[in-house]
């Protein structure tokens, strides 16, 4: 071991140390700036290969002076890297990192195996302030050639606004900007003057005076609060419990992508929420996406929300084969009785698991269920059925097509999919679709809120409120808050494609 890695080490555990303490001493950290998406592509980091992203503090966050903590960059590996990879925070100057490090972290290159996101403690309190440009600075100055470095991840066609990638070739002493790319980050510290207590979340609107109406309450892709904001998605359940006599809640319905990477502290926070629904006695569905897929195809999902944990809830209907990846459920509200049947991801291919279409079993399933049911009315939610633009996404079309020939079924739900471009305060993960067949009308729905920054969401649901006099669905897109974050308000959102009415025959 070098002198140099000897000094570098002894300071990660100086910066691991004031780490602890900050979290002994009760601070919690706040997610402040921020860039995710779906990684597109990566740089190599090595030598004086340096890397940097400019972030202007409040273009997607909590816009307030703070002191900056931590960072979590999403990084992997080429080969075997060795010694140390150094982050730091540096002031900008006409869009370019200038002067020494503000703060700094180091992690072991050893440490980065695969490709995720890592956190880097700073062990230095530095102050940032709003509306400020800063440079995130990344090397890894053991690392000599490109075959045995480290990668920071990134994504092309500039979603980010508050800054963009940079490039050195010699060790930062000058940069060239990559105007058209940015860098995923997160950026964590605690505000020096706490914010005042946030307002108390707006009451929801009724859905009606009439005493029939009522609510089903769908929520979409939780995978990102799973994995990093678990006081979103319980905020979120909260609120449902809480309000299921004033909006007469009737049924919860997820859509898929509970968890992002299947690890057991998702699922663990996952389980907790949907707890929280069902020890109020509310019936809940919850699908699973193609991130339950990817990792272990269905395993996790079926140890935390196997057939057991449902098998004695009076509105658990069965299930497809041994275990509970395509299920569904059955309730009565309004004067009027439902079934509400989910089935698995399709349209994906893995090494490990191959391809995964829909069988003719599973479609033989489903419109025997939904047979046997007739009298009841039908839901179908599976996880992705349309595009943000209204068309049919994957396999939307082949599922539509072996299924609506049921004339109970007149609604389908999914999530997924959203624009792709994380542009604040602008989204687009919403998406419906009516189709039409021989006079009997089906509404398919997408509802996918993880391009809303800055939180991925912001805890987004849908509010479908059932209007029997008015033969009426009411829509509408409400978030409740965060009380542990009071840059999430409660509120409505207000587009088109956020609130409307379906036309539908309750009689």
């Amino acid at each position: 071991m070098t002198k140099i890695e000897c000094v570098l080490i002894s300071i990660l555990l100086i910066a691991t140390t004031l780490a602890v303490t900050n979290m002994a001493s009760g601070t919690s950290p706040t997610l402040y700036e921020r860039y995710e998406h779906t990684p597109v592509d990566e740089y190599n980091i090595y030598g004086n290969a340096w890397k940097a992203q400019t972030f202007t503090v409040g273009n997607t966050g909590y816009n307030v002076n703070h002191t900056v903590l931590s960072i979590q960059l999403y990084l992997g590996r080429s080969c075997h890297p060795t010694g140390i990879f150094v982050a730091s925070i540096r002031a900008a100057a006409n869009g370019m990192p200038t002067g020494s490090d503000l703060a700094y972290g180091t992690l072991s290159c050893s440490s980065i195996t695969t490709s995720k996101w890592y956190s880097i403690s700073f062990s230095q309190n530095t102050s940032l302030v709003t509306g400020t440009q800063y440079a995130i600075v990344c090397r890894a100055p053991n690392c000599t050639t490109k075959t045995n470095d480290i990668t920071w991840f990134m994504v092309t066609n500039a979603g980010y606004g508050g800054g963009c990638k940079l490039d050195s070739t010699n060790g930062g002493s000058t940069w060239s900007k990559d105007s058209a790319k940015d860098f995923l980050f997160r950026e964590y510290g605690v505000n020096a003057t706490p914010p005042a207590p946030p307002a108390p979340p707006a009451p929801p609107a009724p859905p009606s005076n009439n005493s029939s109406s009522f609510s089903i309450i769908a929520l979409p892709d939780t995978q990102e609060y799973t994995y990093d904001l678990p006081n979103i998605i319980s905020s979120q359940v909260q609120w449902i419990a809480n309000n299921k006599n004033t909006l007469n809640i009737s049924a919860v319905i997820g859509e898929g992508d509970i968890t992002s990477y299947a690890s057991a502290t998702e699922w663990q926070r996952a389980s907790a929420a949907y707890h929280i629904i069902e020890n109020v006695s509310i019936p809940v569905i919850a699908p699973a996406g193609n991130h339950e897929w990817y990792y272990d195809f269905y395993g996790m999902y079926n140890t935390y929300f196997p057939v057991s944990r449902y098998a004695n809830k009076s509105y658990y209907g069965g299930h497809y084969g041994t275990d509970n990846t395509n299920s569904y459920i059955l309730f009565s509200a309004g004067g009027m009785d439902f079934i509400v049947l989910t089935i698995n991801y399709s349209y994906v291919h893995t090494p490990q698991h191959g391809d995964a279409h829909h069988t003719s079993a599973i479609y033989n399933w489903v419109n025997t269920t939904l047979q046997t049911y007739h009298t009841r009315r039908a839901i179908l939610v599976t996880h992705c059925l349309l595009n943000y633009d209204n068309s049919w996404a994957e396999d939307g079309q082949k599922i539509y097509n072996a299924l609506k020939g049921n004339s109970n079924l007149f609604l389908m739900l999914c999530g997924h999919l959203f624009n792709g471009v994380h542009t604040y305060p602008t989204y687009d993960g919403e998406a419906i679709r009516t189709e039409n067949d021989s006079g009997h009308t089906i509404y398919i729905l997408l509802a996918d809120f993880q391009s809303q920054l800055p939180y991925c969401g912001n805890g987004l649901l849908r509010i479908m409120t059932f209007v029997p006099a008015l033969n009426q669905i009411q829509v509408k897109t409400y978030t409740p808050g965060c009380p542990s974050n009071p840059s999430i308000a409660a509120g409505y959102e207000n587009d088109s494609s956020s609130q409307f009415t379906l036309s539908y025959s309750m009689s």
